[in-house]
């Protein structure tokens, strides 16, 4: 039982006013009209609507804080529930008034609801909430507007996960908009998930789409959807643009003879060049389409960039001194009947051999090469210098014979 205090209005009881009776229970009960309003057990713990308080206040009932003008406490630190008039909106704070700060608060559960009866939006760091989770700082101090972690090592263990309307779609997407704007789709860049199961990443500007690496860009698509790789801009207008120091394209391919394609270039418009090769001067070479079957390999030949033009010298005693071989290839790849070494081709015609590299320790980085191509205008001269010869014989034979 407990000692009672009651204010009795009558109605029941036949005598109204304030009544009281006491036991040796040592808890005090408050009642109007014969039911417990407050009880205060023997520890102190206080109940409302309850006759068995757990903890200091127990409260088993609705908790309505209606009133802002109040007077605040001016010292120690709590936990403070009010209505903010002026905001007309409710707020919870854990805050020390000695030290004038807001302390860390936690709010703990199996689960987390978040409940907005009008526009269903929860905001963090803003009143007003543009999206169902908004989370809103205006200071560079922050390191991390939003900071997702999981450490699992689960392999369903996601950081982040979203579904959305197939229908509409996009069955899930993450959109950034920048400082300016504040909804999606007004110069936000977003990425989302079609019904039809592929990611789309998309920006909304005439921004580029960046990628970096080690805190270095090393990739980018820019607004007019050019790909760009070691730079920011595009190289003679290409849509794909490679600025780089080392190889700017290796790649196998593991099919066997004749079932696989290292690089294939197609035009499908009418025929026309298909590939470049530039020096940091300008045009050095490229591919022609000609027909639906043939292709031409082009060295740039102009008479506009040439100068100092005479006809060449002799070149019968160089193509005499070129030393044909018959030869087989280590790797098995099979024989030659008819070709050049080109470490012996340089002491004839130099201009037709590229030099190879070699390792520290000796053995081959890149081989020696030849571009058969530089002969021919070796071989062209020697044919017109022996013609002229056979003519010149031919003359003199006929000039005896008529004798």
């Amino acid at each position: 039982m407990a000692s009672l205090i009651n204010s009795d209005n009558g109605v029941s009881s036949g005598s109204a006013g304030l009544k009281s009776s006491a036991d040796s229970s040592g808890v005090l009960q408050l009642q109007t009209n014969g039911t417990a309003a407050l009880t205060v057990d023997t520890s102190q713990n206080v109940g409302i609507g309850t006759a068995s308080p757990a903890s200091k206040l127990d409260i088993t009932a609705t908790l309505r804080a209606v009133s802002s003008t109040a007077v605040a406490p001016t010292s120690g630190k709590g936990v403070e529930v009010w209505y903010d008039s002026s905001g007309d909106f409710g707020r919870i704070a854990t805050y020390d008034r000695t030290g004038a700060a807001y302390k860390n608060q936690y709010i703990d559960g199996a689960a987390l609801y978040l409940n907005s009866q009008s526009s269903g939006n929860v905001g963090i760091g803003t009143t007003s909430p543009v999206g169902q989770f908004d989370v809103y700082t205006n200071s560079n101090t922050v390191a991390y507007q939003t900071y997702v972690r999981n450490l699992s090592a689960g392999s369903s263990a996601y950081a982040i996960a979203g579904w959305g309307n197939n229908s509409n779609n996009n069955a899930g997407q993450i959109a950034i908009a920048s400082s300016t704007n504040t909804t999606y789709g007004s110069g936000g860049d977003f990425i989302f998930l079609a019904n039809t199961g592929t990611m789309n990443f998309r920006t909304t500007t005439a921004q580029p789409m960046t990628f970096f690496t080690n805190a270095t860009e090393r990739m980018r698509i820019d607004s007019s959807g050019n790909l760009l790789v070691g730079t920011t801009s595009t190289i003679q207008g290409g849509k794909v643009n490679v600025a780089t120091a080392t190889s700017v394209f290796t790649g196998t391919t593991s099919a066997g003879a004749g079932a696989g394609i290292g690089l294939d270039l197609q035009r499908t418009a009418a025929n026309g060049d298909i590939c470049y090769f530039r020096s940091t001067t300008g045009l050095a070479g490229y591919i022609t389409i000609t027909g639906a079957n043939t292709c031409t390999y082009n060295q740039v030949s102009d008479v506009r960039l040439k100068e100092n033009i005479v006809n060449a010298p002799s070149a019968l005693s160089k193509v005499e001194s070129l030393q044909v071989r018959s030869f087989d290839w280590k790797d098995g790849s099979g024989a030659v009947p008819y070709g050049f070494i080109a470490q012996e081709l340089e002491e004839v015609v130099p201009e037709a051999v590229s030099h190879g590299t070699t390792n520290e320790d000796g053995s081959m980085l890149t081989p020696w090469g030849i571009d058969t191509s530089l002969i021919v205008p070796y071989l062209t001269k020697a044919i017109q210098e022996q013609q002229a010869l056979i003519t010149q014989l031919t003359n003199r034979i006929s000039a005896l014979e008529s004798k």
